[in-house]
């Protein structure tokens, strides 16, 4: 299993070094997994070079799972039908913050099943989309879950995976 985010970021400086950044980004496609892996990789293009979404006006929120960077996005965005300006770029993935939702609710509506249950975290998933081919396998999978880091909140994306065989 390999973690996206050095490749992410490596992508960003190449990329940023070459490319102008774009003002907006379909962030919606991204979290509720219709987009693809070039969409993802867009993405922390457009984040720029340290990842920090400053380029797209987007203010990072402290806080204290290391596991995620939050941030807040300057216009609300409306994912899985729930209005949001709060979102987490994982390693691999991007989720919605959402608040007024339960996990179970909206796992139900969409269709997931458990994937991981601990005292800290929570996980719902269902694959999307997965190819494989002789270097690698490439899963989009729709998460969401609740960590005891933010009590109250749901968090909903999707993770873009490549492992490499």
């Amino acid at each position: 299993m390999t973690s996206l985010l050095p490749l992410l970021r490596l992508f960003s400086l190449v990329a940023a070094a070459t490319t102008p950044v774009a003002s907006t980004v379909d962030l919606p496609k991204i979290i509720e997994c219709r987009g693809d892996m070039a969409d993802f990789f867009d993405l922390g293009r457009k984040m720029g070079p340290d990842l920090s979404g400053a380029p797209l006006g987007w203010k990072r929120i402290e806080q204290s799972n290391p596991l995620i960077t939050e941030f807040e996005v300057p216009r609300p965005i409306k994912v899985f039908g729930r209005s949001t300006k709060r979102i987490a770029a994982t390693g691999s993935g991007l989720l919605a913050i959402l608040s007024g939702a339960t996990q179970e609710a909206l796992g139900a509506e969409l269709r997931l099943k458990p994937v991981t249950v601990t005292p800290s975290q929570s996980i719902l998933a269902r694959i999307v989309t997965q190819t494989a081919d002789d270097v690698a396998t490439t899963t989009i999978r729709l998460n969401v879950s609740k960590l005891v880091t933010h009590p109250g909140k749901v968090f909903a994306g999707c993770e873009y995976r490549v492992d490499v065989k």
